[in-house]
């Protein structure tokens, strides 16, 4: 499968402060997890930065820009707030899966007390099925303080949905139907098992991502095989069994994921 699967948590309760704001859809919006359609938005195109500070510096893992319709940002660091000597380039592009702009950046030697996204002047991409707005917008921020990396990736086959709400459907007494649609969002499903895994090697993973990840919290699943958008706020449905089928190898059960939104 290439590089390995990552997962992002221990999201950090920010403070974020915009350069520029919608007062209808505004910045706090961008910790409201559980309601993606409610996002934050600003009055312009033109550069925007959305600055946090944390009060004492902080190390972060991870950064997650969810549902986004912008291509070009800056994830950046500060220990005063004024010079920004950190800085990570992203160029962010669409899942053709759900149709959305997004990105998780893995980060490297982050722990600043001020963090900030500077989104470029540009024009804002079409977000499916509408058409591009004037303005920027972000769906989720997640700052991820810890992250998990299996040693080994779980094995064949690795299985995903893209699924629209499945719509209402009235049936009449003359034997007719009328379908009612109940959203265009795409939201991502996926499930993945170990097999003949050494225990030695894999068991301590699996347990601690059993441990340190309820299945009421949010985490971000990160494929990590070259796509960064490839990238979903989620929560566990399972907690799988492990199951010892000879000496130092196991199997599991599923561990099934469904997105947030």
């Amino acid at each position: 499968m290439g590089s390995n699967f990552k997962f992002g948590y221990n999201f950090f309760n920010y403070t974020p402060v915009a350069s520029s704001e919608d007062t209808g859809k505004p910045a706090l919006n961008l910790k409201d997890y559980a309601h993606l359609v409610r996002h934050f938005r600003t009055l312009v195109k033109t550069e925007v930065t959305i600055t946090c500070n944390f009060g004492s510096a902080k190390t972060l893992k991870g950064v997650l820009l969810n549902d986004v319709n912008f291509t070009d940002a800056y994830i950046e660091g500060s220990s005063n707030g004024s010079s920004w000597t950190y800085s990570v380039h992203l160029t962010i592009t669409e899942d053709k899966g759900r149709k959305r702009y997004g990105i998780y950046a893995p980060l490297t030697a982050f722990s600043y007390q001020y963090f900030r996204i500077r989104i470029t002047a540009q024009d804002p991409v079409a977000r499916y099925p509408d058409t591009a707005l004037s303005v920027f917008r972000i769906g989720t921020l997640c700052l991820c303080q810890s992250e998990l990396e299996f040693t080994r990736n779980p094995s064949y086959p690795y299985n995903r949905l893209f699924l629209k709400s499945e719509p209402l459907i009235n049936k009449f007494l003359s034997g007719g139907r009328e379908k009612i649609s109940t959203g265009d969002l795409i939201h991502w499903e996926g499930d993945f098992s170990f097999d003949l895994a050494e225990i030695d090697v894999i068991e301590d993973e699996i347990l601690e991502f059993n441990a340190v990840i309820d299945q009421v919290d949010y985490m971000v699943f990160f494929e990590n095989r070259g796509n960064n958008s490839k990238s979903y706020l989620c929560q566990k449905d399972t907690i799988p069994e492990i199951n010892e089928s000879s000496n130092n190898i196991m199997d599991t059960g599923k561990f099934e994921l469904t997105e947030v939104i």
